[in-house]
This record gives C-alpha cells, structure tokens and sequence, in this order.
C-alpha cells in the first residue's frame, strides 16, 4: 500500500486503512521513526470504561447533581480515602 505526501506535509489515509483501524476524523496518531521506516499508531487516550465515567461524569454535571469544592476540601477528601 501507498500513500503521497502532500505539499502542507499532510498523509493521506484510504477510507479503507481508517476504517480497518477505527479511525475517525481528528484522531490521533503517534508516529515513530525506526531504520528508514515510519510507524504510525492510533493513540487511544481513554479506555471503554473510562469513556463511560466520562459520560457519566457529563451526565451528572448537566444535571446538577455535583458539588463545587475548594483546593483544600478536595485534598481532606482525597486524605481521608
């Protein structure tokens, strides 16, 4: 498989390789250089579960059921788990 370098230094991925990958508009890839090769790697920032305390976390926030804490209550909490 190829691909072109574009003038902007942009690559262009087929609509096949990103599906393949799971690749979405805006992902992001991390790309290492080894002997006269680049490798490029989906970079997967949350995990399943932790994509779903995230929704969970919004949800709740966008219902008000949160409470505004200062530095110092934040660290007595967290010194007391």
């Amino acid at each position: 498989m190829t691909t072109v370098v574009l003038a902007d230094g942009k690559l262009e991925l087929s609509g096949s390789v990103r599906w393949q990958l799971g690749l979405q508009d805006g992902d992001t890839l991390e790309l290492e250089i080894t002997d006269h090769a680049i490798l490029l790697r989906p970079v997967d920032y949350l995990s399943a579960w932790e994509e779903e305390l995230v929704r969970r976390a919004r949800a709740d926030f966008a219902a008000g059921r949160f409470k505004q804490m200062t530095e110092e209550e934040l660290d007595r909490l967290i010194d007391e788990a």
